[in-house]
Order: structure tokens, then C-alpha cells, then sequence
């Protein structure tokens, strides 16, 4: 048996508060002081891993659920002894007169909640052109734990089906990937955060839009025969969004058409056609 020290009822009550870390519980230690014929405190809440320290006021015997204590020895005044308690569970620690309670010891692991996350640099909608690099950035907090890593996953849709592909896994804060060298298209990215109890949490998902520069002007207008109505084709990337616009003015834009680029060709048609007047149009991304 070796002498330890006391710790006031205050840093008993600090000590409920447990921290996850490297996939474990970080262990804790209690400290219970054996009187003649009760303990302080008389109750703790711990989890499983936490240790309990039991010093003698006056001499008594230890009982952990009718079993002796420490090998049965007589605990002596200022004598300290230690036990883990290594799983859940209500034990109940009696001295030496076992038909009274000394300290009633309740051992519950608390429920893990998950990390909080989120990108934080970026809209939710963003168009850039291919080539660009795109730079996301999360921010990602665990309150009862650590964070070990931020993977950022990627959405699209083939064949009627989404599919999921992980770009990267980021393990230091604030979590940047540069994304950078994909095709044209439409995708989702979102930031997954794991815990060091491997539970995670997912971000909003950011819509990402990747298209060629426009390095085309568009073709001249044509008239359909008979009809005030005008023809025009223009470039495009498979799967993005564009819309199409016009104005008298140059000013005050209105949209003519949005469509979302089957082949790598659109071809636009205005009925509305006021053949006293001159009308421009230009071409739009949608994010």
C-alpha cells in the first residue's frame, strides 16, 4: 500500500467530464476517502477505464461486491489503494461491517456525438472554368474528442446512378484540398469528418460546375424561312447548364432559353423576333 494524495470534493465533480482520444477513453481518477463507517463521496459517476483511489481515515477492510479488496489486508490509516474499473456496471464498495453501503460506483460509457462540420470558403453553387484550381477549405470541431481526418468526397451522376469517389483525406486543420485536372461536368463535393471514435458527420454538399472557356463567338443569326424566327448553334461541355439571353439595349438582359447540354452542341430558336429592332443575345453558364 502506498500514501496518496487527497483531492477536494470540487476536483471529484471536475473529473466527471471525460475526453475521447486516439480511438480510447482517456482515463480518469477518482479519489474516495474510508471512514469508519462511510466514504466521501458516497456516489460517483465514472465510465469504464476509470481508475478509483481509496484512502483509509481509519483502519477498515474493503469489500467490492461482497469480494475482499486488496488482498484482504487491513487498510491502515493513510493507506491508499487503487482499482480500475474496466467495464459498465453499479458496484457497490462496503468496509468492514458489509451489511452497510459505504459508496455506491456507477460505470456508463457516455454516447459519442458526432463531429461538427462544414466547407467553409466556397457557396454552395460555383461554376469555374476546367483547369482552375479549386480550393476547399472545412472547418471541422469534435466536442467531446479529437478529429483524426476530413475526407472529401465526390458526387456524379452516370447512368441514372450516383456515383461516390474519395479525392482525399486531410488530417490537419483547417482541412484545405486543392482540386484540380477533372473533366467538364456537373458535381457535388462534400467534407466528411471522422472522430477518434470513427464516428463521422458529413457537410452540406457544395454543386460544382467545371466547363470549357469560351474560346468560340457565336456563329451568325439565321432566319427560318417564312417566319420572323432566328437560329443559332453554340459549343458546349456535356451536362452543364447554360442559358441564353437578349436584349434591345445592351442594358436590361432577358432569358430566351436554359438547357442543359446533352452533347457537346446546343441549338437555340427565338420565335419572339421584332424585326424593327436589333437584338443581342449572349450565352450563360448556370452554376
Amino acid at each position: 500500500m502506498t500514501s496518496r494524495c487527497k483531492v477536494w470534493a470540487a476536483l471529484w465533480v471536475v473529473l466527471l467530464v471525460n475526453v475521447f482520444a486516439g480511438g480510447s477513453l482517456h482515463a480518469a481518477t477518482f479519489y474516495v476517502d474510508v471512514n469508519a463507517s462511510s466514504m466521501t463521496p458516497s456516489s460517483l459517476s465514472i465510465i469504464p477505464g476509470d481508475t478509483v483511489v481509496f484512502t483509509a481515515k481509519k483502519n477498515n477492510y474493503l469489500y467490492l461486491d461482497g469480494a475482499p479488496m486488496f488482498g484482504g489486508v487491513l487498510f491502515l490509516p493513510n493507506d491508499s489503494g487503487s482499482h480500475v474499473f474496466s467495464s459498465e456496471g453499479t458496484f457497490v464498495v462496503r468496509g468492514s461491517n458489509q451489511d452497510h453501503t459505504y459508496c455506491v460506483i456507477t460505470s456508463i460509457r457516455p454516447v459519442n456525438a458526432a463531429p461538427a462540420v462544414s466547407i467553409t470558403n466556397l457557396a454552395l453553387r460555383i461554376a469555374r472554368p476546367l483547369g482552375s484550381n479549386v480550393t476547399f477549405r472545412t472547418s471541422a470541431i469534435d466536442e467531446d474528442g479529437t478529429v483524426t481526418k476530413v475526407e472529401y468526397r465526390q458526387f456524379w451522376v452516370s447512368n441514372g446512378v450516383t456515383v461516390t469517389n474519395i479525392l482525399t483525406t486531410s488530417t490537419v486543420s483547417p482541412y484545405t484540398f486543392v482540386w484540380s485536372n477533372s473533366i467538364p461536368g456537373k458535381y457535388e463535393i462534400q467534407a466528411r469528418a471522422y472522430d477518434d471514435l470513427a464516428v463521422f458527420a458529413n457537410s452540406l454538399r457544395v454543386n460544382l460546375s467545371l466547363y470549357t472557356p469560351f474560346t468560340n463567338t457565336l456563329p451568325a443569326i439565321t432566319n427560318v424561312s417564312g417566319v420572323n424566327n432566328v437560329v443559332f448553334r453554340f459549343n458546349t461541355d456535356t451536362g452543364l447548364v447554360y442559358v441564353v439571353e437578349v436584349t434591345t439595349n445592351l442594358v436590361n438582359w432577358l432569358p430566351v432559353s436554359t438547357n442543359t447540354a446533352t452533347n457537346n452542341l446546343i441549338q437555340v430558336l427565338d420565335p419572339n423576333v421584332d424585326t424593327l429592332t436589333n437584338r443581342f443575345y449572349r450565352i450563360r453558364l448556370v452554376p
